[in-house]
């Protein structure tokens, strides 16, 4: 849009030097950079600040920030922020207010904050100024802010180097020749939100950086083509001779990202698209005003949504992109609206939902998926999630916590006010609260914040990343930040948090991680010397019970660093976390060790649990549980028997000593978290009792699987050894001091036989009813699959003193031996491959090698058939066992 009136002001205020500014050769204070400012009156009250920043002296870094001190309100601006500049060059940015005495108003105070880096690796200084700005005192005839010779409205630094040159995007050049031009604005109709929802307020915006075309519609012929500048407003060229039927098309589709394309289109990729009046006859050698175009909402049903307002968004999001110093990707970004029920990312396209067609948040959080897919690493499969869990898979927390992080990113890069926010809102009419599905703050983690923290959590996640990025002047409310990492300094190589963040989630660490999660995200952030301030970063993730920092206990990865351990009572919260670098990054492979003393013929209890024993976990850690004996032996392990992730050994103690407990993590994607731990004795041992089994009767085998059996009963944590009739179960298992269980063996005997179980304390029994199976039955896989690398092992049932013939086969489909069997494979071809002799049992074992020939890759088939001396013809087949050969 053309000003309606301009302000212009270039006077170049030379701002008070900070405290240890340098000084010139005379002593005389030398300001580190010069500002140019200037008013651009626009339409609706608002006025736009541009301004440019030049350093006295080479700087690797200036960001700035606008604010009005005494009233007014800045409703929009860019972060003004570069890199290298050499004394001479310059950085401009732009803020769109209102003035404090209306849109009538001369003059108004600024207040510009900025932080200034330098190549030298001194402390970056924070510099701010007030500057009072109009034209009751200051000239008004200077030219506008001057760009590669072209005078412009607008020019945006991009972040791109070339020679060593900065490279820059003139993006609405005034026209210096006389030939006439089309010229006009176009906007669209948006929808103002906060957290507590639709306000109510539906501004028209500009539609920036739009493709258009200037069209004949007599002769449908495309007579220019351009785009819209950052406030809406276009000039096309007018060209040849005559008349024409002009109309101007904007469609909602961005090409300024080359090679990227950005779009907002529907659900069959057909872009959006507003129009024009027609100027019927229009004399071509005659400058054409089109006026104000406004692009009104669309309509799914009762949701309302915008393409328009929906680009301004993509938009929005490649300028943060770019900012950081991304290349666009060749793949661009979309949107797709009304897309259905629900909105998701696939690769570089959203489809948003029917509902959330002008959901700012929704679409940007869906973007930052889109980010993870173009830049960096995406290792889960996406699936159900949703804020206040803590116990999510590590790896998509990690990808939900950052997609809605990128989201309150962009809004602050946007200089969008209160930009820390998500808010899924209702597309329908409703207003405040009432059109509030889900929301969240960042800063507080409100209204979740007493449900959520730990590394799978994606609030937690989201939040601890926003705290990498906001500073004190972030327009959120106040003039200060929760943290320290305040914007009041820079990491090394001229780095704020946004581009420390982004060298970690584009560099090696995170895309060589395998199922990314917070933690590889934390390590790149100091990769290749990027950060140093562990202690402000570590705290950053604290804050969200995210702890990546070593204990109390640290050192105690040694036997002999082992913790004494006080039974009874639980210990404070512990990290799996230690590291011998400085900074001490990586932390994970940490193991701690306790130490306790406990009698002999003690029932021991040791487990962890969740920080404060939580419910929802709070932390990702997978605790493994190492019980060491007196005598350096280990005398049992467990992962996962407690609530949860959570490890639990119960045992009794042989002998009276010093007994040591090793925790670590047992998982590659979770290998560092928080836990508390405790060793309690719950009583002396007792002599076992027996009072059920279950099952109380059973066959020797079953198609398919093994027969369980559980006995319970008191006094079975300290067992020692376990029989069923004669022979002896190698392995069983332990719950508690009142259940044992165990798969049924290979039987030597029928009928009824005693299970028998005896520990130091004493032996108990109790009766099962074996009987032989009823037909011949196989088993290779327990119920599933088998496969083999070099032979294939058997379990084999039938009557006893029955031969058991097993064949194999390579191919499915029957093969009938006539008057002998019919098997269910093989498709006319068996080979058999073993016998066995079921002599006195129901029940044999049989491996049988594979021969060389057969080779690898093969899915086989195995089938038996029982062979009685003197029997009946034909034999009886058994089940049929699928497996594969490797």
């Amino acid at each position: 849009m053309r000003p309606t009136s301009w302000l212009p002001l270039c006077l170049s205020i030379l701002a008070a030097p900070a405290l240890g500014a340098p000084h010139d050769g005379g002593g005389k204070p030398r300001p580190p950079v010069a500002i140019t400012y200037e008013l651009v009156a626009g339409s609706a009250g608002a006025t736009t600040i541009n301004y440019a920043i030049e350093p006295q002296r080479q700087a690797t870094a200036i960001r700035a920030q606008i604010q009005l001190p005494h009233g007014g309100r800045v409703l929009e601006q860019s972060r003004a922020q570069t890199a290298w500049l050499d004394a001479g060059q310059s950085v401009t940015g732009w803020a769109r207010v209102e003035l404090p005495g209306g849109p009538g108003a001369k003059q108004v105070e600024i207040e510009a904050n900025l932080v200034i880096a330098t190549p030298d690796g001194g402390i970056p200084v924070a510099w701010s100024e007030f500057v009072t700005v109009g034209t009751g005192s200051l000239p008004i005839d200077a030219p506008l802010m001057q760009r590669a010779g072209v005078t412009t409205r607008e020019v945006r630094a991009r972040r791109t180097r070339e020679d060593g040159d900065r490279r820059e995007r003139i993006l609405a050049p005034w026209s210096e020749s006389s030939a006439p031009v089309v010229r006009g604005v176009f906007k669209y109709v948006d929808r103002d939100y906060n957290i507590d929802g639709w306000t109510g307020a539906e501004p028209e915006r500009p539609i920036r950086l739009a493709r258009l075309q200037l069209i004949d519609t007599a002769s449908d012929q495309v007579l220019a083509t351009g785009a819209t500048a950052m406030d809406g407003s276009f000039e096309l060229p007018l060209t040849g001779v005559g008349a024409a039927d002009l109309l101007v098309r904007c469609d909602s589709v961005c090409e300024t990202f080359e090679p990227a394309l950005l779009e907002a289109t529907d659900i069959d990729l057909v872009p959006y698209s507003v129009t024009s009046a027609t100027f019927a006859g229009w004399d071509l050698g005659v400058e054409l005003d089109v006026g104000t175009v406004v692009a009104q909402k669309s309509f799914s049903g009762t949701k309302q949504g915008s393409g328009f307002a929906q680009l301004d968004v993509i938009v929005d999001a490649s300028l943060y992109l770019e900012h950081l110093g991304a290349a666009p990707a060749a793949a661009g970004m979309r949107s797709m609206w009304p897309g259905g029920t629900q909105s998701q990312a696939s690769g570089n396209n959203v489809n948003l939902a029917n509902g959330d067609g002008y959901d700012d948040s929704v679409l940007l959080h869906e973007l930052g998926h889109v980010v993870g897919f173009l830049y960096s690493d995406t290792d889960h499969d996406g699936g159900g999630h949703f804020f206040g869990d803590s116990d999510q898979y590590p790896s998509l927390s990690m990808g939900e916590g950052y997609a809605s992080f990128f989201g309150g990113a962009v809004r602050q890069f946007a200089g969008v006010e209160d930009p820390g926010i998500y808010a899924d809102l209702k597309g329908g009419p409703s207003t405040g609260l009432s059109s509030v599905q889900l929301r969240l703050d960042f800063e507080s983690g409100q209204p979740w914040a007493s449900l959520i923290g730990g590394e799978a959590d994606e609030v937690a996640v989201c939040c601890a990343l926003w705290n990498l990025v906001d500073t004190a002047a972030t327009t959120d409310g106040d003039t200060v930040d929760d943290d320290g990492i305040d914007g009041s300094f820079l990491f090394p190589g001229g780095l704020d948090g946004d581009a420390l963040l982004w060298a970690s989630y584009t560099g090696q660490t995170v895309l060589e991680a395998e199922q990314l999660n917070v933690l590889d995200v934390f390590e790149g952030l100091f990769a290749d010397g990027h950060a140093t301030e562990y202690d402000l970063l570590t705290q950053a993730f604290d804050e969200w019970k995210i702890r990546f920092y070593a204990d109390a206990s640290e050192p105690d990865g040694e036997p002999s660093q082992a913790t004494p351990l006080a039974l009874g009572s639980w210990t404070e919260t512990h990290t799996l976390y230690a590291s011998d670098q400085d900074p001490p990054v990586p932390g994970d492979g940490d193991e701690d060790h306790y130490s306790f003393w406990v009698e002999a013929q003690q029932l021991l209890e040791v487990r962890t649990r969740y920080p404060q024993g939580v419910a929802d976990a709070e932390t990702y850690c997978d605790p493994l549980l190492v019980l060491i004996g007196p005598d350096g032996q280990i005398l049992e392990l467990d992962a996962d028997s407690g609530v949860g992730r959570n490890a639990l050994i119960e045992l009794a103690t042989p002998v009276a000593g010093e007994y040591r407990v090793v925790v670590r993590s047992q998982s590659p994607h979770r290998r560092t978290g928080s836990y508390q731990l405790r060793a309690r004795v719950t009583g002396a041992v007792q002599p076992p009792t027996l009072a059920s089994i279950a099952p109380a009767a059973m066959v020797t085998l079953h198609d398919g699987s093994l027969d369980g059996i559980t006995l319970a009963g008191s006094g079975l944590a300290a067992i020692t050894e376990v029989k069923l009739g004669s022979t002896p179960i190698p392995t069983f298992w332990i719950t508690g001091d009142d259940q044992i269980s165990f798969l049924v063996p290979l039987l030597s005997e029928l009928g009824t036989l005693d299970v028998v179980v005896s520990g130091p304390a004493g032996s108990a029994q109790i009766p099962i009813q074996v009987s032989a199976a009823p037909t011949p039955t196989i088993l290779a896989g327990n119920g599933t699959l088998f496969w083999s690398l070099d032979s294939i092992n058997v379990r084999a049932a039938a009557a006893p003193g029955e031969t058991l013939v097993v064949v194999l086969a390579l191919e499915q489909g029957v093969t009938h031996l006539p008057g002998l069997v019919e098997f269910a494979i093989g498709n006319g071809t068996v080979h058999p491959i073993w016998f066995t002799q079921l002599n006195a049992a129901g029940m044999a074992e049989m491996a049988f090698p594979l021969p060389p020939e057969l080779g690898g890759g093969l899915d086989v088939w195995l089938q038996g058939a029982a062979v009685a001396p003197g029997g009946p013809l034909p034999l009886v087949a058994s089940n049929v066992e699928p497996g594969k050969i490797f």
